[in-house]
């Protein structure tokens, strides 16, 4: 049985026990309601994660704020189709397509 050869100081003792300590995990705040949660985990109290909504139910409300919401020009809803052209420099321009009706002379 292993048995010490000298007794152990308070200041050594103390010095040992220095670093057994908790330690508080890495917190971070939501990028949206600014709560503090642990860091690369999805905010329980409004469910964004880096800025963009992660749980289903937001998402959709999300997605229903702005429905027409435009991708490219000419898609969507209402939207007049539009022809591309590229100009001598190289710049791509778009103009609206414009459908005249013809003409009854």
């Amino acid at each position: 049985m292993a048995v010490p050869q000298r007794r152990v100081g308070k200041t050594r003792k103390r010095k040992r026990r220095a670093n057994f300590k908790l330690t508080v995990e890495g917190l971070a705040t939501c990028s949206n309601c600014g709560a503090l949660i642990p860091s690369h985990t999805v905010c329980p109290e409004c469910g964004y994660y880096k800025g963009n909504p992660a749980r289903n139910e937001d998402k959709v409300e999300a997605q229903q704020v702005n429905p027409n919401k435009r991708k490219r020009a000419g898609q969507g809803k209402g939207q007049e189709p539009v022809a591309s052209e590229v100009s001598k420099s190289g710049v791509k321009r778009t103009k609206k397509v414009v459908e005249s009706e013809p003409s009854e002379e």
